[in-house]
């Protein structure tokens, strides 16, 4: 398993421990299951703030997370101002 895929489970992990539980009849991703193991955590930290999806219907679980979404999930969890521009010289700008 790719380090990117592991820090995306670990963070998955870590909101479902710190969530509380929510009731889920039906996601708006089509490829979040509702009985998938990850489904609360996905809702919780989508309802949050913290983590959109990749569309309005995919949220794309098992896609392999880049630097720059780690850096903007922990900075969404420290509570930092969604609106600010950040770069990395090494990361294509629409990535």
């Amino acid at each position: 398993m790719k380090r990117s895929s592991k820090v995306f489970l670990l963070l998955l992990c870590t909101l479902i421990l710190l969530c509380t539980a929510v009731s889920v009849s039906a996601t708006k991703w089509t490829d979040v299951p509702d009985d998938a193991w990850y489904t609360d955590a996905v809702v919780e930290a989508n309802r949050l703030g913290i983590m959109n999806g990749t569309s309005d219907t995919t949220f794309a679980p098992l896609k392999n997370l880049t630097r720059a979404e780690y850096v903007a999930i922990l900075f969404r969890l420290a509570g930092g101002e969604a609106n600010l521009d950040f770069s990395f010289t090494d990361v294509p700008a629409d990535s």
